[in-house]
């Protein structure tokens, strides 16, 4: 049995509380939150062995294999420094921090101590999306040559969120980098963007975009074109397409229901699910399920670290190439050390 704790009752914690409860050979410890309300909830919902005000108990519970931390970004670093210390597994939220240089430290301390660490990025979980990437590693597309990933929210956050929420590619986009590898087997080398603020003008109040088409040149030299925007008014908009030398590989949206109205004059078909808590549903379930397992088994993470250190690079070289308006090559971007404003 693993024995978890999860670090943050918020709405993604949640998700990963219910999904925990669908895994026999796990048990939910404990859970931490300073919002007292979100706490009995979950503590009536769900029954875990002890809720707390303090992620301190959780993180030196001796009783407790594993955490999972998906509290706010600015605490990442913290609360994973004291996982480490304390020996405990961690899966940690996408990203990792707003400062690269911790985030290098920190995944390279938890190597050194043994420690499983996931990295929230769910897609890859995806059942359509690991189709693709086994179509490309069976050589059924044959070369990769183009990836298209377009991704589009229903409806922009609150500007509270956009306010500490790092900025499009820090936040949106860096699922789509880490996609991006996942799909063609190879690194980024070059990022490009155009976009603006283009639904809400207040996104530049923070130094932020809406919409952005960002240009990906990989290490084969293949390329790629990532679409984001935070407001689809007909639903979550999820699709993919892997073009190589022998054809091409494409993920359509997922519609609330399979049935088709035709009639003389028309056809109807339903409207992508709303966002993504429908859409990964599935992932998300598997996410946790495969962290739980490497936890058992002692084997690295599906999605590692190291995965976060290449997309949130990829997603300060794409801030870096809105900023300067120029091709930003992620060499460089390695070699600096620079964080989130």
């Amino acid at each position: 049995m693993v024995n978890i704790g999860v670090i943050g009752a918020g709405r993604i914690g949640r998700l990963h509380i219910e999904n925990l409860h669908l895994l026999p050979a796990t048990v939910l410890r404990a859970v931490a939150d300073i919002n007292a309300s979100a706490l009995e909830t979950i503590e009536q919902a769900f029954s875990p062995q002890y809720v707390t005000s303090s992620a301190e108990d959780i993180l030196h519970d001796p009783e407790i294999d594993a955490v999972l931390i998906c509290a706010a970004t600015s605490e990442h670093i913290s609360l994973i420094d004291k996982a480490i210390q304390n020996k405990k597994h961690i899966f940690c939220e996408k990203p990792i921090s707003f400062d690269i240089k911790e985030s290098r430290r920190v995944v390279k301390a938890a190597k050194e101590a043994g420690l499983v660490f996931q990295i929230g990025f769910n897609r890859r979980f995806d059942p359509s999306f690991q189709q693709v990437r086994m179509m490309r590693l069976n050589g059924q597309v044959g070369t990769p040559e183009m990836l298209q990933i377009i991704s589009r929210d229903p409806s922009p956050p609150p500007m509270e969120y956009v306010a500490t929420s790092g900025g499009l590619f820090v936040d949106m986009t860096i699922h789509d980098f880490d996609m991006a590898r996942y799909i063609m087997g190879e690194n980024i080398a070059a990022i490009s963007v155009h976009g603006g603020a283009l639904i809400d003008k207040r996104f530049n109040d923070y130094g932020d975009i809406d919409t952005a088409v960002i240009s990906l040149t990989f290490e084969s030299g293949a390329v790629g074109v990532i679409e984001n925007s935070r407001r689809a008014v007909y639903g979550y908009d999820q699709r993919l397409e892997l073009f190589g030398s022998n054809g091409a590989a494409t993920v359509p949206n997922q519609p609330t229901h399979q049935v088709e109205w035709w009639q003389d004059d028309f056809i109807k078909s339903e409207k992508p699910v709303h966002f993504f808590l429908e859409r990964y549903q599935t992932a998300f379930e598997r996410e946790i399920a495969m962290f739980t397992e490497s936890v058992q088994s002692g084997t690295p993470a599906v999605c590692t670290g190291d995965d976060g250190i290449a997309a949130q690079t990829a997603a300060l070289a794409a801030a870096q190439a809105w900023k300067e308006k120029k091709t930003v090559y992620i060499a460089d971007v390695e070699s600096e050390t620079i964080e989130i404003s």
